[in-house]
């Protein structure tokens, strides 16, 4: 006899289990990044494709307050110390006897508890604020800065001609056209080293900064409201992270 299922036996179904699409394997379409290249008057001369693996980089905000973190602890210096109560002068003898007095038994005038005495557990100089941060976390969140500036239009390239000597007036001429706001906030100018003439222009302009592609700081690229670059070192810049 075939036995009967009862009713509280429960049926077993068997769900298949249906396929997930990847959500990496759709292709999403690739936003392109141009610039246009100015000369010294302002002049359009021409529009340069950029590398959007370098300038439309998804913003990384951990990795940008870590890598500031890590700048600003690197350049810290441990220039602060303190006298212990072996260090300061006097107290060679004791102050009074040990019995009779009925003050308290002293030992020396030089204890951290008395004025002018030595500093307990002060800074020594000998501090070390440094941090670690990975190579390629770093590298995120460089990218991270240059393509928020790709994306406020703060990135300027400049076909600048070169000079004789340095002269301040001429580079404030030439920014005066390119970036009229150019006197609010700080601007940063990473120039190649052919043009040295015109780092030492701006040498002594109080918020403007020169430096190179190989030397770009997150603080520097965070607190900046232009990014100045000329053809050599974009071109330098790309070269660099493009091989990753």
């Amino acid at each position: 006899m075939t036995k009967l299922p009862s009713k509280t036996e429960k049926k077993i179904v068997i769900k298949t289990p249906t396929p997930k699409t990847n959500p990496t394997s759709i292709s999403t379409p690739v936003k392109k990044c141009s610039v246009s290249v100015f000369d010294h008057q302002s002049k359009k001369i021409a529009e340069i494709n950029l590398n959007p693996a370098i300038w439309n980089t998804p913003r990384h905000d951990l990795l940008i307050s870590r890598a500031m973190t890590t700048e600003l602890a690197n350049a810290r210096q441990s220039s602060k110390k303190t006298k212990t109560r072996g260090e300061v002068s006097g107290g060679g003898r004791k102050p009074w006897r040990q019995k009779g007095t009925g003050r308290a038994r002293a030992g020396s005038i030089r204890s951290p508890i008395w004025r002018g005495g030595g500093i307990t557990f002060g800074p020594t100089g000998k501090e070390n604020y440094s941090k670690k941060m990975n190579k390629k976390e770093k590298q995120r969140a460089l990218l991270s800065c240059l393509s928020m500036l790709y994306e406020a239009n703060k990135i300027l390239v400049v076909d600048l001609p070169s000079i004789d000597r340095p002269k301040t007036k001429s580079w404030l001429e030439i920014c005066a056209k390119l970036h009229p706001g150019y006197k609010k906030g700080l601007v940063l100018i990473a120039l190649d080293q052919v043009h040295k003439n015109w780092k030492l222009s701006f040498a002594n302009l109080t918020n403007h900064k020169a430096t190179s592609f190989a030397h770009l700081r997150i603080c520097d690229l965070i607190h900046a409201e232009k990014l100045i670059l000329d053809r050599p070192s974009l071109d330098a810049l790309e070269a660099r992270f493009s091989v990753r």
